[in-house]
């Protein structure tokens, strides 16, 4: 269809979305962060009802800047990704920039594509929807024990390291600003 064609290509429209979806996770956890611990039943209400949408749109904001799909300039696009990474309580954006793109060079690779299930990983959740449930809950784990197992790069590079710099900068000035109540929203 030709008019979906149109829709294909870079959008630094997108990097407004970010601003804005940044702007509403650190106001909540600035917001969170007043009211303290003892509302922590409506930090976590918040959390589920706004926090994750907000969680949800800025992964697919790194999504988009590891296809650099935001600028043109790959180095603009790895900001980008950083910055919506920083209300991630654990940095991830250079590492899925890695993992992501192998992962399309190489769909269905085991030694690849670190989006293929571990030979374990299947064994032990099987096909029953109890162990499926159990793998969802548990996804962010099994994810970490991949990439072990993929061969030929790594994800340690600069940006890594500027991945991680911004995100220990950020959650160290929500603490400041927020107090511990409002990293832990």
């Amino acid at each position: 269809h030709a008019e979906v064609r149109k829709l294909m290509g870079k959008n630094p429209y997108t990097a407004l979305i970010l601003v804005f979806v940044l702007a509403i996770q650190t106001s909540i956890a600035y917001t969170m962060g007043q009211l303290g611990f003892s509302y922590w039943w409506l930090s976590l209400i918040v959390a589920y009802c706004v926090g994750a949408f907000a969680n949800h749109c800025g992964y697919v904001i790194i999504h988009d800047a590891t296809h650099n799909l935001v600028f043109t300039s790959k180095s603009w696009n790895k900001i980008v990704a950083i910055l919506a990474d920083l209300p991630n309580l654990v940095p991830g954006a250079m590492g899925f920039n890695v993992y992501h793109l192998k992962h399309h060079a190489h769909q269905g690779d085991y030694e690849y594509d670190a989006d293929l299930a571990s030979h374990w990983e299947a064994k032990l959740i099987g096909n029953k929807w109890y162990g499926k449930a159990f793998w969802l809950l548990f996804f962010p784990v099994f994810q970490v024990t991949r990439p072990p197992r993929i061969k030929a790069f790594s994800m340690w590079s600069k940006w890594t390291f500027v991945n991680l710099f911004f995100a220990i900068t950020y959650d160290v000035a929500i603490v400041y600003f927020c107090g511990w109540a409002g990293l832990v929203y």
